[in-house]
């Protein structure tokens, strides 16, 4: 019932929203390509690929997006809005006003030190399995892992000191120095959330396209994939990221569940990846969260106040 509510707002979001507004006056403001992204993500869920393809396609075909911004630019501050952005929280900071209107984002998963470099809380950092997940050469690494080893420096060329106190922080939320010197907050409240992104839609479309099936929606999902990769080795030596030349069903899902991982890492994306693919115990048990249980770990309990609300409300399993 949830899922057919959330498809008719969507979909009547899409036939009434304009494809975009005015840059300059509505930054950021929900337009057909920001429905039809979510839809598609909502048809992924449930395994309705047909239709999964359809609303993703709409993104593609709608000329308000592509891959042009270079991956170690879209997750700047110069990178905001950009052609990749579908769906971007608006965030803003100034001497004056430092944090109201602005978001925690940055702050949550900034590097955890002292001084000049007490960016943050420390949350979300690369795991050793994300670490080992990349293929040589992958530029995506360097722009999502920030290693705090010595000699490591950041995409700003600012050395890290010795002895913070993980190896690995979220690169992606590293904010500009310069910025934090004339705001005055090292915090980053300025950082806009991209919610969704337009690779993420081009591989929904490349996912949904390869499990309809067909030689056509085949390669047309291939193609969908190489268009990603091709964006991502921009850069690197001769040989990085080749075009994947899979031709069976199998393993062009292979390839395109390994591209969501490394394009999308660090994104909030690969837990639900993996619950919707079913395979998301079979992961986390081999990666460290040995406890993690499909019977009940997919799911979040329903809090009590929300049950004494509505007594037709059962729990979910396990809790």
């Amino acid at each position: 019932q949830i899922y057919a509510f959330i498809e008719t707002e969507l979909n009547f979001a899409q036939a009434h929203l304009p494809a975009s507004w005015d840059p300059s006056k509505f930054p950021g403001r929900v337009t057909s390509g920001v429905a039809n992204g979510l839809l598609a993500k909502v048809y992924l869920m449930q395994q309705k690929w047909a239709q999964a393809m359809t609303a993703a396609n709409a993104v593609v075909t709608s000329g308000q997006y592509d891959l042009s911004t270079p991956y170690s630019k879209i997750f700047g501050e110069d990178g905001e809005n950009s052609k990749e952005s579908v769906f971007e929280v608006q965030a803003t900071a100034t001497s004056a006003i430092p944090t109201a209107n602005g978001v925690q984002y940055a702050q949550i998963q900034g590097v955890r030190g002292s001084g000049s470099w007490d960016l943050g809380w420390g949350w979300n950092t690369p795991s050793i399995y994300l670490e080992a997940a990349y293929e040589p050469g992958d530029p995506r690494k360097a722009r999502t892992i920030m290693y705090t080893s010595a000699g490591s420096t950041t995409i700003y060329g600012d050395p890290l000191p010795s002895g913070l106190p993980n190896p690995r922080y979220n690169h992606k939320v590293y904010t500009n120095p310069s910025l934090r010197a004339s705001i005055g907050n090292r915090f980053g409240y300025w950082m806009n959330i991209r919610l969704l992104r337009y690779a993420d839609v081009v591989l929904m479309f490349a996912e949904a396209a390869n499990e309809v099936g067909g030689e056509v929606n085949i390669t047309a999902a291939r193609n969908a994939l190489n268009s990603v990769r091709a964006r991502a080795r921009q850069g690197a030596a001769a040989g990085v990221l080749p075009d994947v030349t899979a031709t069976a069903q199998d393993a062009l899902r292979a390839a395109i569940w390994h591209e969501r991982r490394i394009e999308l890492a660090m994104e909030h994306d690969r837990f639900f990846d993996l619950v919707r693919w079913g395979v998301a115990a079979e992961v986390l048990n081999a990666s460290g969260k040995p406890n993690f249980s499909d019977a009940k770990d997919v799911l979040l309990p329903i809090p009590q106040a929300q049950r004494d609300l509505n007594s037709k409300l059962t729990q979910n399993p396990g809790y």
